[in-house]
């Protein structure tokens, strides 16, 4: 089972990934940008939970998350170019 002590909100608020020293994102702006993008990915992983309406993330495996999904996202990229 998971420390759910672990876990931080994703958005607002002092104790958020986003304002968090952690420097995961810039803004809360980019935040909800890469949330967009990966939601589903990052759940169906365990990264996100949603609890009470809140999503909270373990910043350690958000992090490792956020890298592996940069590495697929720049490896499509290289096969599309490669592909033109």
């Amino acid at each position: 089972m998971h420390d759910l002590s672990r876990y931080k909100p994703l958005f607002r608020g002092d104790d958020s990934i986003v304002a968090s020293a952690s420097g995961i994102f810039s803004s809360e702006h980019s935040a909800r940008w890469w949330f967009r993008h990966h939601r589903d990915e990052a759940v169906a992983a365990g990264v996100l939970i949603l609890v009470n309406g809140r999503w909270l993330a373990d910043p350690d495996c958000l992090a490792w998350f956020i890298a592996e999904a940069g590495r697929r996202d720049a490896e499509a990229f290289v096969a599309r170019q490669a592909a033109v």
